[in-house]
């Protein structure tokens, strides 16, 4: 019987073990979204790297349409979106080009640490729709980084996309804030290029917000 009891014991310690593991895992999410073929996966990779460093369980998803987006900004920790954004501000593409605009995002983003609009006018204000990190943050994201102006790059890899796998770098790496993270990209962008390709319009909501 005390046989059977220490094995019932062992058995319910790892099956807690286990759900802990899981649990830990589920929390620490994320999902970095990218569409448009023509626009190339660019630093995805990179970022998912950062991500995973940092302990997140990191996926990327090459298309989704606008209820997942939506979903990804209620159930997850830190969303990456790489597409583009409406003309004027106020939207976001998905696939099959529908574009998922600011008066159709609901729910609660309250779990959601960071979303990253790496679109163009992403916190441009649209006389229709207003902005698309503004809703972010009133639905309950702890902080939202994007971008006033158009955002461009030469290639998938610098440019602009040189300056959001810095701030990845210094979010999950460095453990900085998203503020300064913002800001030491843009001046090793600059200091690079002699240009900021856009990254100088950037803003921030929730700046002193870490995800490490």
């Amino acid at each position: 019987m005390k046989k059977h009891v220490r094995l019932l014991s062992i058995l319910f310690l790892a099956f807690s073990l286990l759900i802990g593991i899981t649990a830990y895992a589920a929390s620490g999410s994320t999902t970095v979204f990218y569409w448009k073929e023509y626009l190339g996966e660019g630093t995805t990779s990179d970022i998912n790297y950062s991500l995973k460093s940092a302990g997140y369980t990191s996926t990327r998803v090459s298309k989704s349409n606008t209820a997942g987006v939506i979903l990804a900004f209620r159930n997850k920790k830190v969303v990456h979106v790489y597409t583009h954004g409406h003309s004027g501000g106020g939207g976001i593409l998905c696939s099959d080009d529908k574009w998922l605009f600011t008066n159709d995002m609901s729910g609660d983003f309250s779990g959601c640490k960071l979303i990253f609009l790496e679109i163009c006018e992403g916190a441009k204000n649209s006389p229709t729709y207003g902005r698309v990190d503004a809703k972010c943050k009133t639905l309950g994201a702890k902080s939202t980084i994007a971008f006033t102006e158009k955002i461009t790059a030469v290639t998938a890899f610098d440019g602009i996309h040189f300056f959001s796998k810095r701030v990845y770098y210094y979010l999950c790496s460095q453990a900085a804030p998203v503020s300064s993270a913002v800001s030491m990209a843009k001046f090793e962008t600059y200091q690079r290029y002699g240009e900021y390709y856009g990254s100088d319009s950037c803003q921030t909501y929730g700046g002193d917000t870490k995800i490490r």
